[in-house]
This record gives structure tokens, sequence and C-alpha cells, in this order.
């Protein structure tokens, strides 16, 4: 326990430093010695710091290793015919997060979680519901390789996911929107997008630096006679995603 509380505060100062511009893209980080030295710890311990940076890419691996140099991997927030990835159906509702990454020779994943709660006063709001209303949650945390990139969730009405695909843990092939607009209709999307400081847990999912901001994207897909049949929220982390809009 008092290792991994060690390398972890190791791992953290040498973020807060990057993030602070006392490390620059191509400086090299502190040797393992240096490292121990300075925390009192094993050299293994400072290691394990270091390579946590690589694998998170934050630091180029080599002798010495040094800060990485940011690369924006572009997303588009509309999923046109021409940004789908194998199996995946267009729609104005979703971004092309999966057909981007592979475009830029990145290897995409997801973790995927499904749960049932309690609608809070923002998505009462957006989804025209009550406060006591029951909405299903899908939350993707989002890979570009072995780093997370990104987080979406989904959220929608109980009686709009119950019993559907919507409401497993399984992966929708063509895209949980792409399936709604299918079995649904048509559906109206508004787009609102804000920039904000990461909460604590976002930081820890995502791997956010110290001072690093996010954009935020809501959007809120409507059936063409007005009634909300989904809202969901993307958290992109700055220093790792470009947002582009084609139109």
């Amino acid at each position: 326990m008092i290792t991994s509380v060690k390398w972890r505060q190791i791992a953290r100062g040498l973020r807060d430093r990057i993030a602070r511009g006392e490390l620059r893209p191509g400086d090299p980080l502190p040797s393992e010695q240096e490292l121990a030295v300075r925390y009192g710890v094993a050299r293994g311990t400072a290691r394990v710091a270091l390579q946590h940076l690589v694998q998170t890419g934050a630091a180029a691996d080599g002798s010495p290793r040094r800060v990485a140099h940011a690369e924006l991997l572009t997303v588009h927030i509309t999923r046109t015919a021409d940004r789908t990835s194998p199996g995946e159906s267009p729609t104005l509702g979703a971004d092309s997060w999966l057909g981007d990454m592979r475009a830029a020779g990145q290897e995409p994943a997801h973790e995927l979680d499904v749960i049932t709660r309690q609608a809070s006063h923002e998505l009462a709001q957006r989804l025209e519901v009550g406060e006591d209303s029951a909405v299903v949650a899908r939350r993707q945390l989002r890979y570009a390789g072995d780093r997370p990139h990104n987080e979406i969730t989904y959220w929608y009405p109980a009686g709009v996911a119950r019993g559907t695909p919507l409401a497993s843990p399984a992966s929708i092939i063509e895209g949980a929107l792409a399936w709604l607009e299918t079995n649904r209709g048509q559906m109206l999307h508004e787009v609102e997008i804000t920039a904000r400081m990461p909460g604590e847990d976002e930081a820890g999912r995502l791997l956010i630096p110290g001072g690093v901001p996010v954009a935020v994207v809501w959007r809120t897909s409507r059936t063409m006679a007005g009634v909300p049949m989904v809202t969901s929220m993307a958290v992109y982390p700055a220093d790792r995603v470009r947002l582009a809009l084609a139109l």
C-alpha cells in the first residue's frame, strides 16, 4: 500500500510540473535514481511511476524518458457516412470517434457500464421527465490504444430503453443512437458545447493532468414530434483532442 501511494505521488508530481510548464515536451524527465533520492524510495518504485507516465501517454520511452509531445487527435462531433467504422451507421446524433481513431492509426477500445438510476435535476430538465423518474445510463470510457481518451454517457428514459439493446451492457454494432433512429424514426439533435475543469472522478478515470480543462458536449435527441428520446454528455480532455464539425 505504501509503495502504491509513493509511485502515484511521484507520477502526480511530475504531471504537475508538466502542467505548469516546468517540464516541456521533449525535456528529459528525472532519472530513476534522482527520483529515488528525492522521494526517499527504492529505484523500483520510481521506475513504476515513470512507466505509468509512458503507458498513459505523458512521457516517451527511451534513455532518458522525455515529456511526450502532445498529439491532438481529431474527433468529428457528427457521424457522417464517410466517417463511419465498419458496421456503424451514420447519424448526426453521435460523434465519429471510432472511425476517427482508426483513421489516425489508433486502436480504439472502450469500457461500457449500463445502470438504471433516478434522474438528476439536469437530466429531468433535458429529458422532460420527473426528477423521481428512472433513467438508463450507458457510459463508455473510450481509449486510444492504452490511453483513456474521452468519456461519453447516454441517458434514456427507462420507458425508451427497457426491453431493448439500449438497456444491455453489450455493444451495439451500428451504434446506440443509430439503433434508436432506426427503431424510433428520424430525430432532431440539439448540441451544446461548454468548457470547464474536470471533476475529481473524471480526472481520475481519464488520467487528466492538473490544470487541463475539458470540453463538454451535451446533445439531446428528439423525435420529429419533439419528444426527447436521449440526452448525452461527452467529456473531451483538452490535452488530447481536437473537436471538428462537418457541415
